[in-house]
């Protein structure tokens, strides 16, 4: 996608560094911190004072409140941040007031913007994974897409981090031959060298595959084949693993058949160990496996000596561990319920807890202890945005606070029209009427309920200081990641009450809030989409309405579900299944299974890990009953579609309680409900 450059915009942002670490507060008087020479840096986020903070073995040297990008909307957006190799540049991208996305190159050592990009009307920019930059912190490439199913496309570009200029781009278009994917979000996932030259790995994930193992990926050669893109497919398919910065080894959790492992949950395999691999390498090698657990998220720490994992049990016992990768027989330590997230270092891992401390591990069997390395004053929560990767060289010798300098290059796509300058600026107060001037700026009051919709989001139900509850809809886990459309940290079953602590958020067509768990572990998760709700107002729940159209006839036996007592030496002729007719009264059924029920069917609810929703009223957004699995029911009524599943009125008694409601029979790949012939 071509961009025009506009020229220099006049800026006037005044960006004060609010020090909250107790024992060193000289930080926020001086224009210029200086950074003492050292093998490694961890800059952290407190999200709730919006400051960073770098850290290293010796404590807290700098600190600065985080860039925020010209016209950003504080409150209403989600930055998202990656730190260059060598510490220098931050790249940023955020929601401006204008409602349109953007991506912008701070260089901390100046402690000016180089340039910022904004994106075109309805397009997403995502960041990928921690190294989408050049080994040499030079250049960095970033993703951009449009999700409109009539025309979707995406593009990556590589930026110059000193100057800001877009050097190269691949387009959706120039993989076309090898891939149908066009509704995908490019996800950079590793920018390295290669016999090529530069080389940037870029995963596809289609929309609705979020959850999948692997996803279609490729690697493309941005400075090589003069006018044609060189592109091939690329090894870097894991959809959940890291990568050592300088070998491409990737570290991750997986299904090892030769061990025992939990019951599966959801569609996902049931992991229950972590290994090591060059991508692509048929062989796997096993540095850790418990069948009695769940793992997830594995990271490489101290270089790839360690392997950071997260666990969970199935019993409300989740907690992230530490192991060694090359130590044959293997030790795990549990690092214990009050950690919350984790980051490797070069010399061991960092630990942030929940009482807002950070801790750095250099012995795999302290992990009780460590050194305590910050302690954030504010409200948190904290976030470790980076770490100098093993390998790489930390060269930013000092952090400039200074105001921010004019002198901004804002790169806009030629279709985005500039609101001019000079309008009024107008605060309403709640019930007030006021006709505005075309191009004012208005200041919204503050978040009420179902106030915002995100681009391709249901309307938000949700509100920061409620409970919420996780929605009976399909018996599968709702997924918590450590930042909107980030890495999974755990899962919660349905029926799950949960605080909301932060938000809302837009990312990936989805409204995501910030939630804190009863065991104080705290996380994004998204609303909903336009199917179904995956969180709803749990205080606020209205009674469950009647089903007035629904008259449950009294069950009786019928030519399809006939009684027969056979004796057990009794040959029977089982005669065939009658396959109703599809019956839609609404919509159409193209995500469901062909149907095998009828009305006045006998039906079971099949066995699964989980449970079914059972909606009072078909057009009903939520569930207001959860059905277990090898329940016995009666379909009361002809079949009616929605969304594009079917579902059957049904009639069935649930711990001494009779109900009605709709259930659905299936999706594509599983029936929910099984015809319950006896003969």
């Amino acid at each position: 996608m071509k961009r025009t450059t506009l020229g220099l915009v006049a800026l006037v942002l005044l960006l004060t560094a609010t020090m909250a670490f107790p024992w060193q507060p000289a930080h926020a008087t001086q224009p210029t911190q200086t950074l003492p020479p050292m093998s490694w840096y961890a800059v952290v986020w407190d999200q709730g004072a919006d400051t960073l903070h770098w850290i290293n073995i010796n404590g807290e040297a700098a600190s600065r409140a985080r860039p925020q990008l010209p016209n950003e909307a504080v409150g209403s957006s989600n930055p998202d941040m990656r730190i260059s190799p060598n510490g220098r540049y931050l790249v940023e991208t955020a929601t401006l007031n204008t409602g349109l996305m953007a991506v912008g190159i701070f260089d901390f050592q100046s402690g000016n913007w180089v340039q910022v990009h904004i994106a075109s009307p309805g397009e997403e920019i995502n960041l990928g994974s921690r190294y989408i930059f050049d080994p040499n912190s030079t250049h960095v490439a970033v993703g951009f897409m449009v999700a409109d199913y009539s025309a979707p496309t995406w593009h990556v570009s590589v930026y110059d981090l000193a100057s800001g200029g877009e050097l190269a781009a691949l387009n959706s278009g120039d993989v076309a031959s090898t891939t149908p994917l066009a509704l995908a979000r490019p996800f950079v996932r590793y920018y390295t060298v290669d016999s090529a030259g530069e080389a940037v790995h870029i995963q596809l994930i289609a929309y609705g595959t979020e959850g999948a193992e692997t996803w279609p990926a490729y690697v493309w050669h941005p400075f090589a084949g003069g006018t044609t893109p060189v592109v091939s497919p690329s090894p870097y398919t894991r959809a959940n693993s890291d990568i050592n910065f300088l070998t491409g080894e990737e570290v991750f959790a997986y299904n090892d058949p030769a061990f025992t492992s939990l019951p599966q949950i959801g569609p996902g395999p049931s992991y229950n160990a972590i290994g090591r691999a060059m991508p692509g390498a048929s062989t796997i090698t096993r540095v850790w496996v418990d069948g009695t657990d769940y793992h997830y998220n594995a990271r490489w720490a101290k270089g790839s000596e360690w392997a950071l994992f997260w666990t969970d049990n199935g019993a409300g016992q989740q907690t992230w561990n530490a192991t060694y990768t090359n130590v044959s027989p293997n030790t795990s330590t549990l690092l214990g319920p009050s950690v919350t997230d984790v980051a490797g270092t070069p010399e061991g891992y960092l630990k942030i807890t929940n009482t807002l401390e950070i801790y750095h591990v250099s012995n795999l069997m302290d992990y009780l202890g460590g050194t305590k390395v910050f302690q954030a004053s504010g409200p948190g929560p904290l976030r470790v945005v980076y770490v100098t990767p093993a390998g790489a060289t930390f060269t930013l010798p000092s952090i400039s606070t200074s105001p921010i300098t004019p002198g901004v290059i804002i790169t806009l796509d030629p279709n985005v029209l500039i609101t001019p300058p000079a309008v009024p600026v107008v605060t309403l107060n709640p019930g007030t009427i006021i006709t505005l001037p075309p191009g004012a700026l208005v200041t919204i009051p503050p978040f009420q309920m179902g106030s915002i919709t995100c681009p391709g989001a249901p309307p938000a139900r949700l509100s920061v200081g409620q409970q919420a509850r996780v929605t009976f809809t399909n018996g599968i886990p709702l997924r918590v990641r450590a930042t909107p459309g980030g890495d999974v940290i755990t899962q919660i079953p349905e029926g799950t009450v949960v605080q909301v602590i932060g938000g809302p958020q837009c990312q990936g067509q989805f409204t995501w809030w910030q939630i804190q768990l009863d065991n104080g572990i705290q996380g994004w998760s998204a609303e909903g989409d336009m199917e179904d709700y995956y969180l709803e107002p749990w205080a606020t729940l209205a009674p469950p309405p009647q089903l007035p159209t629904l008259a449950p006839p009294a069950i009786q036996p019928t030519p399809t579900s006939p009684q027969l007592i056979v004796p057990p030496s009794a040959f029977v002729t089982v005669p065939p299944l009658i396959i109703g007719p599809v019956i839609s009264t609404e919509g159409d059924c193209s995500k469901a299974p062909p149907t095998r029920l009828q009305m006045d069917m006998r039906v079971i609810t099949a066995p699964t890990s989980g449970t079914y929703a059972l909606f009072a009223n078909i057009e009903d957004p939520t569930p207001y009953r959860q059905v277990p699995p090898n329940i016995v029911a009666q379909v009361i009524g002809e079949s009616s579609c929605k969304n594009g599943y079917r579902f059957w009125p049904v009639q069935l008694t649930l711990n001494g309680e009779e109900l009605t409601g709709w259930l659905s029979e299936g999706t594509q790949d599983r029936y929910f409900l099984i015809p319950d012939i006896v003969y």
